[in-house]
């Protein structure tokens, strides 16, 4: 016979939260309040009528009286437990449904704004012969619709963090340069920050190496790396700075901007306060990563074309 995997334990609530589960369904709905004083009042109604027979029948002693209220207070103990019981878990049921409508409500704006990137995108790459300012001799002219197609991007990937976070986070891309940390040493540049990141920290920017830290982490694995408390953290660097850098955010994560199964840089995001990131986020910060992605590769292959294919005079 196959076993069944052991049910988890239900976590033991406290007296305030069950208080809490039970009053509030019993306070907004007056038909709740109706049929239990009505099924109180039956009951009670019933057990007087089979005590009126009980002693016509003389099977009802006379000398416990005391006996009569006891069971009358215990049966209205009974009844009052029900009741309490009853709207208890309406009141559960009612907070697990509250949580699963916003959830719903979140997804369905992540949604909304991996639907708005794509046609961002699209219409920043295509619309009007967009692509054309790539075609350009000189990289600093090609790089300049490229940054202003990624400040759009991250204007709208910032809203769906915060719809599927409940809290704003700063977003930067940081595009990896040669020996910019150090000599013979590669780094992290940041070229691009989201509308919220704050002028002050633009002025702060660290240019980090791709040999330590979260960024580290997913350049080498091609995956999204996370630290949701950079103080509890090792890999978090510069690590002499750690206490410094929690004053400002807690919760990082690098997603690695992928061209031509190259990665070009990160996308990064933190949060002021800890444990913001999920698995559950994943897929959608995986959307955001590709489209940014998408508009690096179209800036290298206008690049690549001008130099390869020499336009017909």
């Amino acid at each position: 016979m196959e076993q069944r995997a052991p049910q988890p334990e239900k976590p033991k609530k406290t007296i305030p939260e069950r208080i809490s589960h039970a009053w509030q369904p019993l306070k907004d709905s007056f038909s709740v309040q109706l049929f239990s004083a009505a099924t109180v009042l039956e009951i009670i109604g019933f057990v007087f009528e089979w005590h009126k027979k009980l002693e016509e029948a003389r099977l009802w002693p006379e000398w416990a009286p005391a006996l009569n209220v006891s069971i009358y207070g215990v049966l209205t103990l009974l009844c009052a437990r029900a009741i309490f019981l009853l709207a208890e878990k309406n009141g559960e049921l009612r907070e697990e449904l509250t949580s699963a409508l916003g959830l719903i409500e979140s997804n369905t704006t992540a949604i909304a704004t991996i639907h708005d990137i794509i046609h961002e995108t699209r219409d920043s790459l295509l619309a009007n012969n967009s692509f054309l300012a790539f075609l350009v001799s000189s990289e600093d002219e090609g790089s300049k619709p490229l940054f202003e197609i990624w400040a759009a991007q991250l204007g709208i990937i910032q809203k769906g963090m915060r719809s599927l976070t409940g809290s704003d986070c700063n977003i930067c891309i940081k595009l990896i340069k040669k020996e910019a940390f150090d000599k013979g040493v590669d780094g992290l540049v940041t070229v691009c920050y989201s509308p919220a990141v704050s002028i002050e920290r633009r002025q702060k920017s660290c240019i980090l190496p791709t040999n330590q830290g979260i960024a580290q982490e997913a350049i080498v694995t091609k995956s999204l790396a996370f630290c949701n408390d950079i103080l509890t953290d090792d890999r978090f660097w510069p690590r002499d700075r750690k206490e410094q850098c929690a004053l400002q955010y807690r919760t990082v994560l690098a997603a690695p901007i992928i061209v031509d199964r190259s990665v070009r840089g990160v996308l990064c995001f933190d949060w002021s306060k800890p444990n913001q990131y999920a698995a559950s986020h994943r897929h959608a910060v995986a959307c955001f990563t590709d489209m940014v992605s998408t508009a690096c590769y179209f800036s290298d292959l206008g690049r690549k074309l001008i130099t390869e294919y020499k336009p017909k005079v």
